[in-house]
């Protein structure tokens, strides 16, 4: 183990050496190259490797055993049969406790099954009246991850004694001593219940409590479901394998991102197009799929993944969740909401050509999510919150929700929502980033300035004004989009599901238009071969087509484009001695 690591380093250092040479600068295809070489040397080393591990281990016994083979697929972990089915309540016939009765409307009542607001009708608790921090707890048992609690409130009488109302989730049976999901939450008074997301706590005991003096709780039902990974342990493919690096590593349970740890998959390294995907069985409806990326080295290389689910196993015939796809290379995982699509294969895949697909964790998560006080549209579901926050903090209020703030990437959805308005207000949306890296990006990961590019910034927005990286739809000028300061308080809109696609043309992403202005396809080489500079960079050649200064030119990565409307598209080459060339895009 010692001399692999040793041999490990000495490649990645003669890598660094040859990528950092004084003297000249390598393309991109010399890099490619130079890199398949020594991933092909690893591998030669790690089999050398794996050989001498197992002829040290079998040589007594080979003569009767032979040498233990290597299965193409890892067994699948199996998921723990205490798991329950996606979508169940789990509270339903548990114990429960309340800490005071009245009138016999026992702790019980509220996990018996029935779901009437009528109180009359012996189906619900009460506590004492006018008391000091009511609360209502569940033993669920065991310890469960929480994916939503659902509260079905009086209706015949004082349904507003309900708020506020606080959720505790934990192991302790003192309910007010474990951790809260969320804060103070508010039930609508008109409606009879109330899902309340609380992804990733997890705990045996689920609890009410009413905070303040004068207080009276009567709940009709609690209903807990469970957020259970329905990928974990099952039978998972890819178009390609590389270093025994098989898809069943993607879903084995563990979310180590350290590749060398042996938990993530890989596919051959300058793949066109490598996908990856898992059966479930049986057709599912899918809240959300959670992605975990290798940390270690290269997380970049997942940027742009599309996610498919359908009925077909062959990956690319399902329907997309969403567009392109990009995770903060940052964090460690990104999870993407598909609410409303159903299928039995949920598959990961990188469009286009040289891709290097490596996922150390692909968890998906079933059910339906409570879309109460939510307006829809195209099976998205879109709310305005009229309470101020600060922009992390809206964006957590719409995680809690399940969904995230509003990715208004078309002119049709950005009219719809500007009619939900009905305040002079400012709302945050789901835009930021600005001057982080040249680019903004939504809260689905993808990035303004991709496929249709649409925007509906205001005059002279962005200004990037010493650091405004949030975008808001503002008031003053018709809720064109203006970017502001990330801790100022404002009114926000989340959304629920995938979103929409924009009607592009296709020739958009394949060939050029006129002088191909709207072209916003990926050939990053002009018709000289030459790789173009990024946008965003002022190295080698200093310039003011900067996608702060052209924010609707589309100007993305180092990718050819015409944002100033020249006679055909362009870009700034990586040849100091060339300043720009014409890139080699076919005329539509």
């Amino acid at each position: 183990m010692r001399d692999q690591r040793r041999i490990r380093t000495a490649l990645m250092l003669l890598y660094v050496l040859w990528m950092g040479r004084g003297d000249s600068a390598i393309t991109k295809q010399q890099a490619l190259h130079l890199k398949n070489k020594i991933e092909r040397l690893k591998a030669k080393i790690d089999a050398v490797n794996l050989k001498v591990v197992r002829a040290t281990g079998t040589l007594n016994n080979m003569a009767e055993t032979g040498f233990p083979e290597v299965p193409d697929v890892p067994t699948p972990s199996p998921a723990p049969s205490n798991m329950p089915e996606p979508d169940i309540n789990i509270a339903e016939g548990k114990d429960a406790f309340q800490s005071s009765t009245m009138w016999e409307m026992v702790a019980g009542h509220a996990v018996d099954g029935n779901t009437d607001g009528d109180y009359f009708q012996d189906s619900c608790t009460h506590t004492e009246q006018w008391v000091r921090d009511p609360a209502w707890w569940v033993d669920l048992g065991q310890s469960h991850s929480i994916s939503r609690v659902v509260i079905f409130n009086r209706q015949d009488y004082g349904p507003d004694r309900l708020n506020p109302f606080n959720i505790h989730i934990g192991d302790s049976d003192q309910i007010s001593s474990n951790p809260k999901c969320g804060g103070d939450h508010v039930i609508d008074v008109n409606q009879p219940s109330i899902s309340v997301s609380c992804l990733g706590m997890t705990g045996r005991y689920v609890g009410v409590s009413l905070p303040g003096d004068y207080r009276t709780l009567t709940l009709c039902e609690v209903q807990v479901f469970s957020d259970i990974n329905i990928a974990r342990g099952k039978q998972a493919y890819q178009t390609s394998v590389v270093w025994e690096k098989v898809a069943g590593l993607a879903v084995d349970g563990d979310t180590n991102t350290d590749y060398y740890a042996d938990s993530c998959q890989h596919n051959a390294p300058g793949e066109a197009n490598p996908s990856w995907w898992v059966d479930l069985g049986k057709s599912f409806t899918i809240n959300r799929v959670v992605i975990f990326n290798r940390q270690d080295y290269g997380p970049e290389r997942l940027n742009p993944f599309n996610i498919h689910i359908g009925d077909s196993d062959l990956v690319i015939a399902n329907p997309q969740c969403g567009g392109d796809h990009q995770i903060d290379v940052n964090q460690p995982t990104i999870s993407v909401s598909c609410l409303g699509m159903t299928g039995r294969y949920v598959g990961v895949r990188l469009p286009g050509e040289y891709r290097s697909l490596t996922l150390c964790e692909v968890q998906v998560f079933s059910g339906s999510l409570s879309t109460v006080g939510y307006t829809e549209r195209a099976g998205s579901f879109y709310k305005v919150f009229r309470t101020r926050k600060d922009h992390t903090s809206a964006q957590q209020t719409c995680e809690t929700d399940g969904g995230h703030l509003a990715v208004v990437d078309t002119e049709a959805l950005n009219n719809f929502i500007v009619e939900l308005i009905s305040d002079f207000e400012d709302f945050w949306i789901g835009l930021s980033g600005g001057d982080t890296d040249g680019n903004w990006r939504w809260a689905d990961g993808t990035r303004l300035g991709v496929g249709c590019a649409f925007t509906n910034w205001a005059p002279y927005e962005p200004s990037d004004n010493n650091g405004q990286n949030c975008v808001q739809m503002w008031s003053a000028y018709d809720y064109k989009w203006d970017d502001d300061f990330c801790y100022r308080q404002k009114y926000f809109i989340c959304q629920i599901g995938s979103g929409e696609e924009g009607s592009c043309n296709e020739n958009m992403e394949s060939c050029q238009v006129g002088n191909g202005a709207s072209y916003r396809g990926t050939v990053s080489v002009t018709q000289t071969g030459k790789t173009c500079q990024r946008w965003d960079s002022q190295t080698p050649h200093g310039h003011d087509r900067t996608p702060a200064n052209y924010p609707e030119g589309g100007l993305v990565d180092n990718y050819c484009r015409n944002p100033d409307g020249w006679y055909a598209i362009w870009c700034y080459t990586t040849d100091p001695s060339q300043r720009w060339d014409y890139c080699d895009v076919p005329v539509c």
